[in-house]
């Protein structure tokens, strides 16, 4: 068997630095992660040993607390929230993270749109996009198609993969959104450590029989090294620890290769290593133990003939003598017979060693013990509190002679020639096994919450202790844990150590069931055109997300109103209430479309009604063309002001008379609601006003005499005019 550790095992800069970082500073009081550190069982429960504990947002911290922020990072509101509720933060973010933290908030604030290749529900992922105001995460091909689908060739993109990302998806999604994008950018993110790491892995993988990937179950690191070594070699394991070598897979003249994720640490690789040369020990000292055996087999058999042939030329009834120092005894051969009966009769009983379970039948019952025949050359012994008998209880009443009893063996001589006996083990062992073959179900199970201890709550289910931990009681921060204690619970057992028989339940998987279960309702409630009410619960550049019922619907900017939005916070502001139409479900993808512009009626279709021929109107001016001004009279609709209606005068600029901002007062010529058009005049408006300020003289000639036609509006007489002048000269 020939062991091979790769150089790039165990903790990378980043994990190393945080776990150092906490060991480091173990005297602060109230510390606590931003989720697990690392994803390693072992190292997670030392830590929790040392009172520092996993939370899973920062709001479930309060005043004078200390966070960590691990290697994975966090987003920006993470700090500006500790820094509101004033939590103290220690931030070990690998600094291969933190620079694309930097790049993505460099991307926000240059108004371009940052495209994330990585898994989009974890951690580092989660915290990159939080550094930029406009993020799109793509995780499979099907998410870049759609991706290029919903935006135009000139959106500007920079693109950033996960750290942990392969290096050939990453080059061929950028490939592909290089053939389609004018304007990208294109990020180095990936990890050197990393690539390095599993590089190295394939080239084991392709030269070796056995690949050990040792890392954690919830691990993209150690994920992604088992399968490309996978690729490479049929034998490849992942495994946690040390226990869960698949030995029974493995043969004396393999070479093993054992590679390790960045968050495994270095004791547990050579916890695996010593386990396997254990191994390779164990096998040459039994190859060692069969010669020595097979030699004594033999030895015997020549001394068995020896024997024979005395046997032959001695007679019967004389005495064979053996003498040994000063004393001598004689051994007849009536004694021999019996020795040798005495031999056989022991070959008759099965082997018993300690631990093993065997089955007898009751053959004595007193009042504190139980005597079984268990097929040896000594009887088994069990006492009645072994038998799981209570102390109230009378053991004869319970256990009738030729009862068969299962018990374990404790002892093989307890020190009176009997073999001791117990079942409390086994029923124990019993016991524990059925909770986990329950247990495995996931159950939603009813429980009294007994003792609150530092970081969690403790209760028993079905007689065993269950652990549940402070973050895992409820969905939001708990600020007491002892308002728990003696009240009922419904709980699930997420995780079990079937080694330390320790089991941890969570509270918070019961009550997101629940709200899933909601949430679901709700969906199926839910159909387009329906009108429901809301709360804006957060604001983007490309629209805005409001709560309908604990479900999210997102308003896309186009749909705020019937006119242009410069940015949806121009409409509404975040906690506002608002009522909104269901224009798109999508229970595939879990998107509801929302709509509030729908929810009037489009504004050309009651311009008719609003600006009627001939009315006069005001509005602004919004936009100047070679052939008239657009005046708007309100949002979304736009009336022509003609070059020729602007003035009077013949004007050559429009410029000249008017410019954008100004207020102008403008009749209605013409309203056509299909083609979205007004026609407007200043010019009308303009001649009424000369005309009171110089009313007009109209005289018609009729043969011989001056006539006064009918008065028109906006005239006067003749006899009007001389009245006035003779009231002047008065």
């Amino acid at each position: 068997m020939e062991i091979r550790l790769a150089k790039n095992a165990g903790f990378c800069f980043g994990v190393k630095k945080a776990i150092d970082t906490i060991e480091d500073n173990f005297n602060i009081e109230n510390m606590y992660t931003l989720g697990p550190v690392i994803h390693n069982k072992d190292v997670i429960e030392a830590l929790e040993q040392k009172g520092v504990y996993a939370v899973d947002d920062i709001l479930q911290l309060k005043k004078g607390d200390t966070a960590v922020i691990r290697s994975h990072g966090e987003p920006e509101s993470t700090y500006i929230r500790a820094q509101e509720i004033g939590v103290h933060i220690i931030d070990v973010t690998c600094p291969f993270v933190k620079k694309i933290h930097d790049i993505a908030a460099e991307t926000s604030k240059n108004n371009r749109k940052l495209v994330i290749i990585g898994q989009s529900k974890h951690a580092e992922v989660l915290g990159i996009a939080g550094w930029s105001k406009d993020t799109i995460v793509i995780e499979t091909e099907e998410d870049l198609e759609d991706f290029i689908e919903n935006n135009t060739p000139e959106t500007p993109i920079s693109v950033v993969a996960q750290t942990t990302q392969n290096k050939k998806t990453y080059e061929m999604y950028c490939n592909t959104l290089a053939n389609y994008f004018n304007n990208i950018k294109v990020f180095d993110t990936i990890c050197l450590t990393t690539k390095n790491r599993q590089e190295e892995a394939v080239e084991l993988a392709k030269t070796g029989d056995v690949v050990i990937v040792i890392g954690g179950s919830h691990s993209a690191n150690t994920q992604k090294l088992f399968q490309l070594c996978s690729l490479y070699c049929k034998r490849t394991f992942k495994i946690e620890r040390a226990t869960e070598l698949p030995l029974e897979n493995i043969c004396q003249d393999d070479i093993i290769n054992i590679v390790a994720g960045a968050s495994t640490p270095d004791w547990l690789i050579r916890e695996v290593i010593n386990t396997m040369a254990q191994l390779e020990n164990e096998n040459e000292e039994t190859n060692g133990v069969i010669s020595d055996v097979a030699n004594v087999e033999v030895a015997e058999k020549e001394a068995l003939v020896q024997e024979a042939s005395i046997s032959e030329v001695t007679d019967s009834s004389t005495p064979i003598v053996e003498s040994s120092n000063d004393n001598t005894s004689v051994v007849t051969p009536d004694m021999a017979e019996d020795a040798d009966f005495m031999a056989d009769y022991e070959k008759t009983f099965t082997p018993l060693k300690t631990g093993m379970i065997v089955k007898g039948n009751v053959v004595q019952v007193t009042d504190n013990e139980v005597c079984l025949n268990i097929g040896y050359k000594s009887d088994g012994i069990i006492s009645k509190k072994d038998l799981g008998i209570k102390e109230d209880e009378t053991l004869k009443e319970k256990i009738k002679i030729g009862d068969e009893i299962e018990a374990e063996i404790i002892k093989l001589n307890d020190g009176e020639g009997n073999v001791l006996l117990s079942r409390s083990k086994m029923l124990a062992d019993e016991g524990w096994n059925s909770f986990i073959d329950k247990m495995e179900q996931k159950p939603e199970i009813e429980c009294v919450g007994k003792e609150a201890v530092k970081g969690g709550l403790i209760t028993f289910v079905d007689g065993f202790r269950v652990f549940i931990p402070a973050s895992l009681l409820d969905v939001k921060y708990v600020e007491d844990i002892k308002d728990f204690v003696g009240q009922t619970i419904k709980i699930k057992i997420v995780e079990i150590d079937k080694a330390k028989k320790r089991a941890i339940g969570s509270r918070k998987e019961v009550m997101l069931t629940e709200i899933l279960k909601e949430k679901e309702q709700k969906w199926n409630e839910f159909k387009e055109g329906d009108v429901v009410k809301g709360k804006v619960m957060r604001i983007t550049d490309f629209g805005v997300f409001v709560d309908i019922g604990g479900i999210d619907g997102m308003i896309h900017v186009s749909d705020l109103a019937w006119f242009r939005v410069s940015h949806p916070s121009n409409i509404v502001s975040i906690g506002q209430q608002v009522e909104v139409r269901i224009i798109s479900i999508d229970t595939e993808k879990n998107k509801i479309g929302l709509s509030l512009k729908h929810m009037s009626k489009k504004p050309w279709d009651t311009a008719a009604e609003k600006y009627p021929v001939g009315s006069i109107v005001e509005g602004t001016v919004a936009r100047i063309a070679p052939f008239g001004a657009f005046v708007e009279l309100e949002q979304g609709i736009d009336g022509l002001l003609h070059i020729s209606q602007i003035s009077l005068n013949r004007i050559n600029k429009v410029e000249d008379e008017l410019k954008i901002g100004d207020k102008v007062t403008v009749k209605v010529l013409e309203v056509d609601g299909e083609k979205k058009r007004i026609s407007l005049s200043r010019k009308e408006l303009l001649q009424k006003e000369e005309e009171i300020k110089h009313p007009k003289i109209i005289i018609e000639e009729d043969e011989m005499d001056y006539v006064i036609p009918p008065i028109e509006e906006n005239t006067v007489t003749i006899g009007e005019i001389l009245k006035q002048q003779e009231n002047n000269e008065n």
